[in-house]
């Protein structure tokens, strides 16, 4: 299970995911602590319903969110953490950020973020042959 934060405008009028990011600031402001707790109980029943073997927190706030205010998405990448979400909690970058990249790092971004995935796949497939 991949959690991110709240679509934008132009992703809720596309369907689609990651359509709207441009330029090198965010286009929306990032949600309030109310408004995080709000949604909460609803991601906790998500994860109930779905029981995913793993989470992978996408960016900053769900990262926090998840697992605390002490992690660092730069620090922490691909780093599991315990948690009773699931067998496997994790973070990484919030694809956005790799499209609000400056054009000469965005391709370094993308293969960190690349990196991060396949790191991912060998944790949740080396939980799953133990």
């Amino acid at each position: 299970m991949f959690v991110g934060e709240q679509p934008g405008d132009s992703e809720d009028l596309a369907g689609e995911p990651f359509v709207g990011p441009r330029g090198k600031r965010r286009i929306h402001e990032r949600p309030r602590q109310d408004e995080i707790l709000a949604c909460r109980y609803w991601l906790d029943q998500e994860i109930e319903q779905l029981k995913p073997s793993a989470i992978v927190a996408l960016g900053a706030t769900s990262a926090a969110t998840l697992l605390g205010s002490s992690v660092r998405v730069t620090r922490d990448r691909a780093k599991p953490f315990p948690s009773p979400l699931a067998d496997l909690v994790t973070l990484t970058v919030h694809p956005s950020s790799i499209l609000r990249s400056d054009p000469e790092d965005r391709a370094m971004a993308r293969r960190q973020f690349v990196s991060d995935l396949r790191a991912i796949h060998r944790l949740i497939h080396g939980r799953q042959a133990t």
